[in-house]
């Protein structure tokens, strides 16, 4: 009876606890029973309730949209983000449940270096279709070559890596000159048509990566320019139709996961990947006060694809640091949250 008592008193405050006036109510409530009941028979049932009592006063923050309920790693991720002191945008999806998770998914960030995902998307579907040969090639030049990431800005004019090579070099060590030959190429009014085609409309390409010469005014050509933007919910949304199988043909699908595959640099993996059965396929991006990383993390337990970003991250390498840090963290507290939950998928 005594057990049983305390139960359910545990069961009230812990199922309330993000609903601060009902957490009063019980507590009067509680408060009234004692009065009614024995002391000394019951005064465990006080000390036990106390200590519980800090649960209820837990608050959930706003913004976040969760499917299924899980208050507990709502606090958790809030939790991680005060620390980061940073805007968060995340949108996790478990492929084969329907399971999700956004917060802030539809706000606009700064897409920074993932854009390159939606320039892949438009050469990938040309090349399904049958419209483009990525075995041509293409000769580097000194007034081709960008600024920023990537390894061709090092090597001598004359060099002519295929086509294809610059679809990789763009994704797996963000080659920003290799960047530039493709939205050349295919023009950014077409990669934002196919963004909208597919209904992915909150990823938008702005501009082409700056040119790397002359590189006394280089600095100059970064100030304020904005790549593009992106939402959390459709750079996550554009790895989860890739697991699907709904963004490109049978052979574009097979090369998009062998180029994300591939990939050099990443963030949300930095603890998923240690010692498991797990793989990533991904793109990160870094400009300004800005870190992104977008993929899908293929498990025992089925596909996530997730999408997280920070912003407006304060300057000095140790704000730049805890950012890179949230970002792994809020991916591992969702995936392994949801995987205590799942069974694994039958081969």
């Amino acid at each position: 009876m005594k057990f049983s008592l305390v139960v359910s008193h545990f069961n009230m405050v812990k199922s309330f606890s993000s609903y601060p006036f009902i957490n009063f109510l019980i507590f009067l409530f509680i408060s009234v029973e004692h009065r009614i009941m024995n002391y000394k028979q019951n005064k465990w049932l006080v000390v036990i309730v106390w200590l519980f009592l800090p649960l209820s006063c837990a608050t959930v923050p706003a913004g976040f949209e969760v499917y299924p309920e899980n208050n507990s790693l709502l606090l958790r991720i809030n939790k991680i983000a005060e620390r980061a002191h940073c805007r968060l945008g995340v949108a996790a999806y478990h492929i084969e449940s329907g399971w999700r998770f956004e917060w802030r998914g539809q706000e606009k960030f700064e897409a920074a270096s993932v854009i390159k995902i939606a320039v892949l998307a438009e050469a990938v579907t040309r090349y399904g279709e049958g419209r483009l040969d990525l075995t041509e090639r293409w000769t580097l030049t000194n007034e081709a070559k960008a600024a920023g990431s990537g390894i061709l800005d090092a090597c001598e004019p004359g060099l002519q890596p295929t086509k294809l090579d610059l679809l990789r070099l763009m994704i797996i060590v963000s080659d920003n000159t290799a960047a530039n030959y493709w939205i050349d190429c295919l023009g950014m009014d077409e990669i934002n048509k196919r963004m909208e085609s597919l209904g992915l409309s909150g990823i938008r390409i702005f501009n082409r990566m700056p040119d790397m010469n002359p590189k006394e005014t280089e600095a100059k050509r970064w100030e304020g320019l904005k790549l593009g933007e992106a939402t959390p919910h459709d750079f996550a949304g554009y790895f989860r139709m890739l697991a699907e199988g709904r963004l490109f043909t049978e052979k574009g699908t097979m090369l998009a996961h062998e180029i994300f595959s591939q990939q050099h640099f990443s963030r949300i993996p930095k603890r998923l990947l240690r010692g498991k059965e797990r793989t990533w396929e991904g793109k990160t991006g870094t400009m300004g006060r800005t870190r992104i990383d977008t993929g899908l993390l293929t498990t025992p337990k089925g596909h996530f694809a997730i999408s997280i970003i920070a912003d407006q991250i304060p300057d000095g390498k140790e704000a730049e640091d805890a950012a890179t840090e949230a970002i792994s963290d809020v991916a591992y507290e969702i995936v392994t949250a949801w995987e205590n939950m799942l069974p694994e998928l039958v081969q």
